[in-house]
């Protein structure tokens, strides 16, 4: 999981320095593989973690924290308008992938703190 959250700050700070066709790639080749690292890893990690008897309950919970994910990234949109509205509309992008980036690192650190049994 923490390997994920690193690959997709290198993705996004690709991203974030580089704006030709070919970086842009190379950076969204990073985030995909840390989505789909990050979602496998994710899920085997819930699974050994869970109590025998309380699967259903542990891995409701890890399904609503993995969908509300979306939610939480429907922020970007209004901060990209903000900035577009104040004719500075590179900026908008630039922000919303600055955050990326912290989030990336944070949950990756966060991993860190999860005891095994």
């Amino acid at each position: 999981v923490a390997v994920s959250g690193f690959l997709g700050v290198i993705g996004f700070v690709i991203l974030f320095l580089f704006q030709t066709h070919t970086y842009i790639m190379i950076g969204g080749a990073f985030i995909g593989l840390a989505n789909g690292g990050f979602m496998s890893s994710n899920w085997a990690l819930a699974t050994d973690l869970v109590d025998k008897g309380e699967e259903a309950r542990y891995l409701g919970l890890t399904n609503l924290a993995t969908g509300g994910a979306a939610l939480v990234a429907t922020s970007a949109g209004p901060v990209m308008d903000f900035f577009y509205n104040l004719n500075t509309p590179k900026a908008g992008y630039q922000i919303v992938m600055v955050i990326c980036i912290v989030y990336f690192i944070v949950s990756a650190l966060l991993v860190f703190k999860v005891k095994a049994k």
